[in-house]
């Protein structure tokens, strides 16, 4: 183990963007950085870091100087740990370069004062308890969720 409860700090488009995080654990081998993200409740799912809806595990990546290899979370219950999502390699640089570009995308859009799009999908949307304000329905034309109160 490298760190544990580390304070990271990056920069997005040269460094008129910072990012501040909180890595729970690092560990080191020849290949590079593995970081692991404790988690007490529900962990996100495969899908969801794969299709970057779920965008802890690459944005901790975007912390780090170093190569991270790996980046994956776990969960620990009371009688239970288990590795949850798991990203590596190819798909964690490219997932980690999606959020740096998404990020970078939003906060020219913040400064702009532009409206900004939800991100969420038609899946997340539907269970989503937030779907009575939130301003998905304007960007889709659709309506707000029918189970919204």
């Amino acid at each position: 183990m490298a760190a544990v409860e580390e304070r990271a700090e990056g920069v997005l488009a040269a460094g008129a963007l910072q990012l501040h995080g909180r890595l729970d654990r690092i560990d080191c081998n020849a290949s590079g950085l593995s970081i692991l993200d404790y988690k007490i409740g529900a962990l996100p799912t495969q899908t969801a870091v794969d299709q970057g809806e779920a965008v802890q595990l690459p944005f901790y990546a975007l912390l780090k100087e170093s190569p991270v290899v790996q980046a994956a979370y776990l969960g620990l219950g009371k009688d239970v740990v288990k590795i949850g999502a798991l990203v590596e390699g190819d798909q964690l640089a490219a997932l980690s370069s999606e959020t740096g570009q998404r990020l970078v995308s939003l906060a020219a859009h913040m400064a702009a004062d532009a409206s900004l799009p939800a991100w969420g999908d038609e899946t997340t949307c539907d269970r989503c308890p937030m779907s009575g304000i939130c301003r998905r329905q304007a960007w889709t034309n659709k309506p707000a969720h029918q189970g919204a109160t």
